[in-house]
């Protein structure tokens, strides 16, 4: 509980229904008389706020007065007013009648997947400070004091471990308090073992681990590729052992390298962005052939291939790469043409 800065006619204490396991220190900036409440306060009341989840202020009032009197609470600050989940109204306080108001309040359930909606340079907060002022006014309208205090918003994510214990230990906050040892002694080594899956993906390992995986792979790099595309031929090398030495092997060879759409096989090899195409015509064979003035001897390129890359616009694709990449894919038998064009 929070014993705020009260008036004569009206006292005013906060009680945090779930507090946070550490105390905060005021650091907004306020106005002068602000920070003259602030000075003053013997405490501020701190709310934990888990994303998804409702967590409430009770406020606590007595009218110290003789008289009945209209009671209007008002927030201000940093406190985003969407998070509120009560409507403010005006109330009713009988001559030296207690009463209790609850605030309920609710961070987005996504707060923390969307921290980085914020600008360049900007980082979203996690504590949001703010003040709650409860105006008492006579029957006749005349206001007869203010009562204040000081309130910070604190979101945190949910603790897994107190999660997992039975409901009747969950409500007692020491035990929260003594989990939350463990679980922060514990945390650098569960989030690793948690990742640990990341460091084997070729796609999201630190660039200083990637050697380490290619030569788990048997992948020998060539040396103009960039690591992006390191990343993607290594990712995919048994697929590329698989079937390499076949038209679709060199096919997923290039993609991965240049960029270039991987056609389904259905389209037209001329429609394709990366095509294989393999122009032999038979010639005149001995006992086959008929002879006549169109016959044609010595016609066609046994084991041989052309390659055709359409670029879209705005495309650029290194030849000498291409090359290297086709001389290191190809059956060591085949001759090949490759031809680079802009898509029509």
């Amino acid at each position: 509980m929070v014993q705020s800065l009260s008036s004569p006619s009206l006292s005013l204490d906060i009680v945090p229904m779930r507090p946070p396991e550490v105390s905060l220190t005021y650091k907004a900036a306020f106005s002068a008389a602000s920070d003259d409440i602030a000075a003053r306060a013997s405490e501020e009341a701190s709310l934990l706020l888990i994303p998804g989840e409702t967590s409430e202020l009770l406020l606590r009032l007595k009218n110290q007065t003789d008289q009945p009197l209209q009671l209007t609470v008002h927030i201000s600050g940093e406190i985003p007013p969407e998070w509120r989940l009560t409507s403010l109204e005006t109330y009713e306080s009988p001559p030296r009648a207690r009463q209790e108001i609850a605030i309920a309040f609710q961070a987005p359930a996504d707060f923390f997947e969307t921290l980085t909606d914020t600008g360049p340079g900007e980082r979203r907060p996690l504590n949001y400070s703010g003040r709650i002022d409860v105006y008492s006014y006579s029957l006749t309208g005349d206001i007869e004091g203010v009562a204040s205090d000081l309130v910070t918003l604190v979101v945190r994510p949910p603790s897994p471990y107190v999660s997992l214990l039975p409901q009747v230990y969950q409500e007692i906050d020491l035990v929260g308090r003594l989990l939350a040892i463990v679980e922060r002694a514990f945390s650098p080594d569960v989030e690793t073992w948690f990742s640990l899956w990341a460091y084997l993906d070729p796609l999201l390992t630190p660039q200083a681990l990637l050697p380490f995986l290619a030569h788990w792979v048997g992948w020998r790099n060539l040396p103009p590729l960039t690591w992006e595309q390191q990343r993607r031929l290594i990712s995919h090398a048994i697929e590329l052992y698989t079937w390499r030495g076949t038209v679709y092997g060199l096919r997923l060879y290039l993609h991965l390298v240049t960029g270039l759409p991987l056609d389904d096989e259905d389209t037209p090899a001329l429609e394709q962005h990366i095509s294989i195409v393999e122009p032999f015509r038979q010639g005149a064979i001995f006992g086959l052939s008929e002879f006549s003035e169109t016959t044609v001897f010595g016609d066609g390129k046994a084991f041989h291939f052309v390659v055709l890359l359409r670029l879209p616009d705005g495309f650029e694709v290194d030849k000498t790469l291409v090359h290297a990449i086709i001389d290191q894919e190809r059956p060591a038998f085949c001759t090949y043409e490759l031809y680079i064009i802009p898509m029509l």
